[in-house]
């Protein structure tokens, strides 16, 4: 088991450095990840995917990941659990955060280019409760449907499963993700404790040289990104 888990790490890491074309899904019975194979070279379109909103994915951050690893780090008590959903900044931030929360037990479904409305699908799809689920959703969406990203964190929130959601602002260069910025910030104060927002337009505004292509991370970035998400998976089970 152990032999398999770091195969699956550094094949995840590889999709981060951009030396493959991504991971084929796993089987449901074991975590395990495959190479897939490239993507035909003979138009721009068909190497990089793009989402609903424009956007193009990068081909190393396309996915899908679909994998768990288990805690690393000895614990006198369970294990808290960490569940990710999401699109391809979530393929970019998945295989960074064992390293940054290696006392948990980490599940990650990402794929590139995913939409918000297929990431709650799988959402409700998980049945065994986990400590903390999060989210890196909606820069594939259209910036106006603010209704629908509403409705999906307050999904994520009120359902009995976890003990908090975490979901990150939006920014995208050349897109207007203020409104729906604005929006978790307020549903945040509305869902104390329970809801925990990652700063990561924020974080990028102030830091542009985070960002590889307006939209996703530099390696730095994604490490900035993951650590930003591992602090609020710590925030809500109390570690911090």
């Amino acid at each position: 088991m152990r032999a398999a888990l770091i195969v699956l790490l550094t094949a995840a890491a590889c999709v981060l450095a951009g030396c493959g074309g991504g991971a084929s899904p796993a089987p449901t019975s074991a975590a395990t990840a495959t190479t897939a194979p490239p993507a035909p070279a003979a138009t721009a379109t068909s190497t990089v995917p793009t989402t609903p909103s424009g956007i193009a994915t990068p081909p190393s951050l396309g996915g899908p990941i679909v994998t768990r690893v288990e805690a690393s780090a000895p614990t006198t008590t369970p294990a808290p659990t960490l569940l990710l959903i999401g699109d391809s900044m979530a393929v970019g931030t998945a295989p960074l955060l064992p390293g940054l929360l290696p006392d948990w037990n980490i599940e990650v479904d990402a794929l590139g280019g995913r939409i918000t409305g297929v990431s709650m699908q799988i959402f409700r799809s998980h049945v065994d409760p986990v400590d903390v689920v999060a989210f890196s959703a909606f820069s594939a969406d259209p910036p106006e449907t603010v209704s629908t990203l509403e409705a999906s964190v307050r999904e994520s929130v009120e359902r009995d499963y976890a003990r908090c959601a975490i979901w990150a602002t939006i920014y995208v260069r050349g897109k207007d993700y203020s409104a729906a910025n604005a929006k978790l910030h307020e549903l945040e104060r509305e869902y104390p404790g329970k809801l925990l927002i990652v700063p990561w337009a924020e974080t990028v505004a102030r830091r542009p040289e985070l960002l590889a292509d307006g939209v996703h991370g530099t390696p730095e970035g994604f490490r900035v990104r993951a650590r930003l998400y591992a602090d609020a998976a710590r925030r809500c089970v109390g570690e911090t």
